[in-house]
C-alpha cells in the first residue's frame, strides 16, 4: 500500500474533524438523553477545583463519569475510528509487477457443425437480442436525462479532485452508520415495547396518516377484488403471511428470550454502559476490519 495522505494539523483537518466531533456530540447528546427519560441520574459526582496563579479565584467544576465522561471517552473511539477509515480510505493499492508471458497457442476444438449451430442459434435470438437492447436503453434514458440535466457529471469529475472530502464522509458514513445502527439495536432489546408506543402515538398523533395507511390498504383490497382471477394471487399471500405471523412471533421470541431475559435484569446504569460501550466496539471494529480489507487489497 502506498500512503498519499498523513493525518497533520492544517486548517482542512481541522475543520473535518470540528464538523465530525459535532455530528458525534449530537448523536451522543440523544442517546444520553433517552437514557435520561428512561431515569438515569448522574449518580456520584467528582468535583475539580482549579486555583488561578497569583489570585485567589479557584475554578471549580463538578463532571459526572456516567454523563459526561463515559459519552467523552465514546466521541473519543468514534473520532479515532472515523481518522482510522479516512486515512485508510485515501491509500492507493499498488500494483503487483506483471511478468512477461509468451502467447500460448489456441486450439482451435470447435467443430464446424457447432460453430454453425451455435451461429443458427445466435441468429434466431437477434431479435429478442435487440429488443432487450431497446428496452434497457428506454429505461435507463430517463436516468441519463436527470444525470445530464441536474450536471451530476461535472460534480462527479470536482469530487474526484477532492479525494479527502469523499474520503472524509465515507469515514464518517461508515463509522457513524456502525455505531448508530448497534445502538438502536441495543436500545430496542433493552426496551422492547419501544418501536410499538412509537407506533402508536405517531398514529394517534397524526389521524391524517393513520387515514392515508388506512385508505391505502382499501385500495389495494378493492384492486385485488376487482381484477378477479389475477387478484387471487396477492390475497393468497397476504392470507398466507397472516396465518404464519403468529409463528413466527412466538418462533422469535423464543429465539430473543434469553437475551432480553438478560437485559430486563439489568438496571438503568448497566443497560446505559453497555449501550454505549457495544455501540463504541462495533465502530472500532468495523475502522479495523475496513483498514485490514484496504491493506489486503491489491
Amino acid at each position: 500500500m502506498h500512503a498519499v495522505f498523513r493525518w497533520a494539523p492544517s486548517r482542512r483537518t481541522l475543520l473535518a474533524v470540528a464538523v465530525y466531533s459535532l455530528i458525534a456530540l449530537a448523536l451522543e447528546y440523544f442517546l444520553t438523553v433517552t437514557f435520561i427519560t428512561h431515569g438515569l441520574s448522574e449518580g456520584e459526582m467528582l468535583t475539580l477545583s482549579l486555583r488561578v496563579p497569583a489570585s485567589d479565584i479557584t475554578l471549580t467544576a463538578s463532571v459526572s463519569p456516567l454523563i459526561h465522561l463515559i459519552p467523552a471517552c465514546v466521541m473519543i473511539a468514534l473520532v479515532s475510528s472515523w481518522m482510522h477509515v479516512t486515512e485508510y480510505a485515501l491509500r492507493i493499492p499498488m500494483r503487483k509487477p506483471t511478468k512477461f508471458r509468451a502467447p500460448k497457442r489456441v486450439r482451435r476444438s470447435v467443430r464446424r457443425g457447432r460453430k454453425g449451430l451455435l451461429f443458427a442459434v445466435r441468429r434466431r435470438l437477434k431479435p429478442l437480442i435487440d429488443l432487450w437492447g431497446r428496452v434497457k436503453w428506454k429505461a435507463r434514458s430517463p436516468f441519463v436525462s436527470l444525470w445530464r440535466s441536474l450536471d451530476l457529471g461535472r460534480v462527479s469529475a470536482r469530487l474526484q479532485r477532492m479525494p479527502f472530502t469523499v474520503a472524509a464522509v465515507k469515514g464518517a458514513l461508515i463509522t457513524l452508520f456502525a455505531f448508530s445502527v448497534l445502538a438502536v439495536l441495543v436500545y430496542l432489546l433493552e426496551y422492547p415495547q419501544t418501536l410499538y408506543e412509537a407506533t402508536v402515538n405517531l398514529y394517534q398523533g397524526n389521524p391524517l396518516l393513520l387515514n392515508l395507511v388506512f385508505g391505502l390498504h382499501e385500495a389495494i383490497r378493492g384492486l385485488a377484488v376487482a381484477v378477479g382471477p389475477l387478484g387471487w394471487l396477492p390475497s393468497a399471500v397476504n392470507d398466507a403471511l397472516l396465518k404464519s405471523a403468529p409463528s413466527f412471533k412466538k418462533a422469535l421470541d423464543l429465539s430473543l428470550k434469553p437475551v432480553l431475559e438478560a437485559f430486563s435484569g439489568l438496571n438503568i446504569t448497566w443497560r446505559y454502559l453497555v449501550c454505549q460501550n457495544l455501540a463504541a466496539l462495533t465502530s472500532a471494529s468495523i475502522a479495523i476490519v475496513y483498514g485490514r480489507y484496504r491493506t489486503t487489497k491489491r
